[in-house]
């Protein structure tokens, strides 16, 4: 009964910075190709709806492919593949019966015991990074919005102590988005009350 589709998630600007990085991780496109720029464009536009979700980005890039846009077309394919996936629906499934996650409950627990997660060297590599397993992909996309989500709930309100607590830090740490964001959480922890935990 709970989505983490970032655009019903988040506020601002960082709805839109998230969710493309989101959708990048899956569609493994780099930010400065025509993919990255199409999809880029197709997340702008939805998240300038306030109910724009997730779902309707693939959506529109399938509907763009249908009208002749090939590089639309590839990237609709893919990610309509990922939003099929049992674990993907997390994601993709902002619907009136599936609410997203209360950011200001006083605790949130994802617990996600078989999700699949590639090596740091995977990541790293090129030709490895190109024979990771679709189960591989969305559970590092996932993580990355799970990263994302503790530095929000825990940067979201300095008068009130804030902890994100990490078991299996290895996983976020093997992947440089989830480094990054990780790393932020340490760095600016204490000026916001907050601080990140790793085990």
């Amino acid at each position: 009964g709970v989505c983490l589709d970032p655009l019903a998630t988040f506020e601002g600007e960082t709805r839109t910075t998230v969710a493309l990085g989101f959708l990048s991780l899956l569609a493994g496109c780099a930010t400065q190709s025509e993919e990255g720029a199409t999809l880029a464009e197709a997340v702008h536009n939805i998240a300038d709806h306030r109910d724009g979700r997730l779902g309707d980005v693939v959506d529109s890039l399938v509907d763009a492919g249908a009208a002749g846009d090939e590089v639309a077309r590839s990237l609709g394919r893919r990610l309509d593949h990922f939003r099929r996936l049992g674990v993907g629906r997390l994601a993709f499934k902002a619907t009136d019966d599936v609410v997203p996650v209360d950011a200001n409950a006083d605790l949130i627990v994802f617990w996600a015991p078989h999700l699949a997660l590639p090596d740091r060297d995977t990541l790293t590599q090129e030709h490895l990074a190109r024979q990771m397993l679709p189960e591989q992909i969305i559970g590092n996309a996932l993580l990355y919005l799970v990263a994302a989500l503790g530095r929000q709930v825990i940067f979201s309100d300095p008068s009130r102590f804030g902890a994100a607590l990490y078991d299996e830090a290895w996983a976020l740490l093997g992947s440089p988005h989830g480094q990054r964001l990780l790393l932020e959480g340490v760095r600016d922890g204490r000026k916001h009350n907050g601080a990140v935990w790793l085990a």
